[in-house]
């Protein structure tokens, strides 16, 4: 394993964290709306604004963790870069990977929930 090898990899976390972390503000305050690009797309956070809003708010801070898990683990991927351990970098990377992935079915799963309680109230209530 050589820095050439571990470069390209480290670079695709960093894009998804620094992803992430520009996408948590605007769902935590309610300023991404539904869309057919970006967010969390389930059958219950498309069923209303409302529910979309609600899960894309709760689903925020683990978003925000995601990104800052990734980015930590990213530059100590960098320091064991800089002390030329190459392969615990790579392995550093490949756990950022796997970090920040879980915490997003993680959010994923928890918006979905947050959405369904919303989807069920309104069909409950007659609302839309």
């Amino acid at each position: 394993m050589n820095l050439i090898d571990t470069l390209p990899f480290m670079g695709g976390l960093l894009l998804v964290s620094l992803t992430l972390m520009g996408l948590s503000s605007p769902m935590k305050t309610g300023q991404l709306s539904r869309n057919s690009l970006i967010g969390i797309k389930t059958r219950h956070t498309l069923a209303s604004d409302r529910a979309w809003q609600k899960a894309h708010e709760v689903a925020a801070p683990l978003v925000s963790l995601a990104a800052r898990v990734g980015l930590f683990l990213l530059v100590c991927a960098v320091i064991m870069c800089l002390v030329q351990q190459f392969s615990i970098a790579f392995a550093l990377t490949a756990l950022g990977y796997i970090a920040t992935i879980s915490l997003l079915l993680w959010s994923a799963r928890v918006a979905n929930t947050a959405a369904k309680n919303i989807s069920s109230r309104e069909a409950f209530s007659g609302e839309e």
